[in-house]
């Protein structure tokens, strides 16, 4: 059985690895700011009926 190789460039990956954390977190905070927002605008109507 082989072993699994060691990818080249370790720090490629860690790279990779960081940048899909921030771009998942930065996703799941505008997708939770918009509804916030949305949230917020529909509270406003119903203060105004």
């Amino acid at each position: 059985m082989r072993r699994p190789q060691r990818p080249a460039y370790p720090w490629a990956v860690a790279l990779g690895v960081v940048l899909t954390l921030v771009v998942s977190a930065e996703v799941i905070h505008r997708a939770a700011t918009g509804f916030q927002l949305d949230l917020q605008v529909f509270q406003d109507a119903g203060r105004a009926l």
